[in-house]
């Protein structure tokens, strides 16, 4: 038997049991309102956040509301590496990955030609991926979705660069078979209610833009603690590339959940798409 990486955060992050995760992702799907692509759109993928269900769950709902609809079941979940360590972009090297939900394949003919590509620093890592929440929180909202045809290609991302994205990027249009992208990231980190929410605005204009260089000048300019900025960025390249949109579906703080308003976090869910009637 293969490797097969057990949860990290489940208990933490969200609930351990089966029951518990089913009836929470249930009460968020159900409670989405506005949520949607125009009619004949494709999605490319999407921008969700990674805290614990209790503060993100409700906003991240919002994006995977989208893909009910869609006979989708490939993905490619790229999240950031909080501990920096190692400094590439990590694939997985292993063939499941096991949520309380069940066993998920990992289809690793999804990173395509990311792990030789020359202008991609990229490696197979187990380690960078075991204790890694950021990609871990978003599969028991895919298997609620897709249960047992879910298949993804894991991602962290060490370097966040510029450079680092614009190339990953290109390397997962060269698939044959791309995946639908789903890029995860908090946004503004321990900041006062209104002070997150006007930095957290302005960095979502740069988003919605598809404006990459306008993206990292706002982060810096106005010193924006989005923890996963490079998958954003990979997503906007994409999205940009193949003449897509980008679409703010839901923003919301960890106020919500805690009532404090000195030190709060930001989330944000958005969609990408091709096509489709506005």
């Amino acid at each position: 038997m293969g490797i097969a990486r057990p949860p990290a955060v489940s208990g933490t992050f969200y609930p351990s049991s089966p029951a518990e995760i089913t009836d929470m992702i249930s009460g968020f799907l159900s409670r989405v309102q506005g949520a949607h692509v125009p009619p004949g759109a494709v999605i490319i993928g999407g921008i969700v956040p990674h805290a614990g269900y209790i503060y993100s769950g409700q906003t991240a709902a919002y994006f995977y509301s989208t893909l009910r609809n869609i006979n989708a079941g490939k993905f490619m979940v790229i999240g950031p590496n909080h501990s920096s360590y190692p400094p590439e972009v990590s694939l997985y090297p292993g063939e499941e990955w096991i949520t309380p939900l069940g066993r998920v394949r990992v289809d690793r003919s999804l990173y395509g030609n990311i792990g030789s590509a020359a202008h991609v620093r990229a490696a197979f890592n187990e380690m960078a991926h075991s204790k890694e929440h950021s990609v871990e929180v978003q599969i028991p909202f895919l298997q609620y979705i897709y249960g047992n045809r879910l298949e993804f290609a894991p991602i962290v991302m060490g370097d966040q660069g510029a450079d680092t994205a614009r190339s990953l990027a290109q390397s997962i249009l060269s698939s044959h078979d791309m995946p639908v992208i789903i890029a995860s990231s908090d946004l503004t980190h321990y900041e006062p209610l209104e002070v997150a929410n006007r930095k957290d605005h302005s960095v979502l204009d740069a988003v919605v833009s598809l404006d990459t260089k306008r993206f990292y000048r706002t982060l810096m300019d106005k010193m924006i603690t989005a923890c996963g900025y490079g998958p954003i960025a990979v997503l906007m390249e994409i999205t940009r590339q193949l003449n897509g949109r980008m679409r703010l579906l839901h923003y919301s703080t960890s106020f919500e959940a805690s009532g404090d308003p000195g030190s709060v976090v930001g989330y944000a869910s958005l969609v990408a798409y091709t096509g489709g009637e506005e």
